[in-house]
């Protein structure tokens, strides 16, 4: 729910722009024919009309540290704007709307008229607060990382491995992006804590690889759950070859089906379009929510796991230290957080959905928030 561009801030406050736009008729002297050009203003008033008619119209506009909180009787959210020197806005940005004085009754409600298989967990301290499908493993994408880092974790706290061991990158670990390492040379040296931070704050999968073949995918598909497990690699090559496809759904029992696996991974020519085809049944990770949380736990006190990133859909001004890993791909999304209470307890929430039909991914990410907002305060 973003757009930005980046430009020098000018003598006009970004909270006077944000108050002068947030409503039916934004002027349109209050942008730059730049950023017009890139965006018409039918298109920016479209984007705000639908934002406002979730949130209601501005109550306060406070300036912070990285940017504004906006207040509505219902909401608030952060936003960021820049201005010419003229005045004019440049760049604009606004994040997920937080629910406010939001019941529980009311958020459940609202989760369960979601498309498709539904399914989420709130747990403080261990103990269960909402939960639907808690146990029903659905496909949650990159969310299954969380269980790469889990197994990193231990080898690190049984002095096995350190975070600054050096690894090299191999052809065979190049997935398609997600992330920045598959356009790194052949060899390329880089420590453990280095590559598990890129596989969580950008979902690098070429990362997650590069990890999975340090640590043993047997390790990893243990703490998952799982009988066997795919690399990301071979996610996308079996999403790219229907006959390689078709031999690993057909495979005979766990064995078989990592050697189908492994046999794409070295045979099939990755292709970024059918990658993003919708989810295809069985070439997937699928872990239960409670297991996300579980793993979250152990994790979520890491250093990298508070590595800032736009994706995260629970503002710091509200929730503070946040720790969060998502997963998504055509018809399918995760989010799974961790954070303190009032009563600085620690709160894990996570919902998966999975949607033939595919979903408004806007109001996964909405419920998500109102989900946490209620167990925040």
């Amino acid at each position: 729910m973003a757009v930005l561009l980046a430009g020098p801030a000018g003598a006009v406050t970004p909270a006077d722009q944000m108050r002068a736009i947030y409503r039916t008729d934004a002027p349109i002297s209050a942008f730059s024919g730049e950023f017009l050009a890139a965006l018409p203003l039918e298109t920016v008033q479209t984007f705000i009309d639908e934002l406002r008619d979730v949130t209601g119209p501005i109550l306060d506009v406070e300036e912070a540290d990285d940017g504004l909180i906006l207040r509505t009787r219902s909401h608030d959210m952060t936003a960021r704007i820049t201005l010419s020197e003229a005045g004019q806005i440049t760049g604009l940005w606004f994040g997920q709307p937080v629910p406010i004085d939001v019941s529980l009754e009311e958020v459940e409600a609202r989760l369960g008229e979601l498309p498709g298989e539904v399914s989420w967990i709130v747990v403080r301290e261990g103990e269960v607060l909402s939960r639907d499908g808690g146990d029903k493993a659905l496909a949650v994408g990159s969310a299954f990382k969380l269980a790469v880092l889990a197994v990193l974790r231990d080898e690190i706290a049984a002095e096995t491995r350190a975070w600054d061991d050096v690894v090299r990158l191999r052809n065979r670990h190049r997935a398609l992006p997600s992330g920045i390492l598959q356009d790194f040379p052949e060899g390329a040296p880089l420590t453990l804590h280095s590559v598990a931070a890129l596989m969580i704050a950008m979902s690098d999968n070429t990362a997650t690889d590069l990890l999975i073949d340090v640590l043993g995918r047997d390790a990893v598909a243990e703490k998952l759950g799982v009988e066997d497990l795919l690399s990301t690699r071979e996610f996308f090559a079996l999403k790219s070859s229907a006959g390689l496809r078709d031999r690993y759904l057909g495979a005979d029992g766990p064995e078989a089906r990592r050697e189908a696996a492994v046999a794409a991974a070295s045979a099939a020519r990755l292709d970024p379009g059918k990658a993003s085809m919708p989810h295809m049944a069985g070439i997937e990770w699928y872990v239960p929510v409670e297991r996300l949380c579980t793993l979250m736990g152990e994790v979520a006190h890491l250093d990298l796991m508070a590595i800032p990133s736009q994706s995260v859909p629970l503002p710091v001004y509200r929730f503070g230290r946040v720790a969060f890993k998502g997963g998504s791909e055509n018809g399918v999304l995760n989010l799974t957080a961790q954070f303190r209470d009032e009563q600085a307890q620690d709160v894990c929430v996570s919902l998966t959905v999975n949607a033939e039909g595919g979903m408004e991914v806007d109001d996964v990410t909405h419920g998500f928030a109102a989900l946490a907002s209620v167990f925040r305060d």
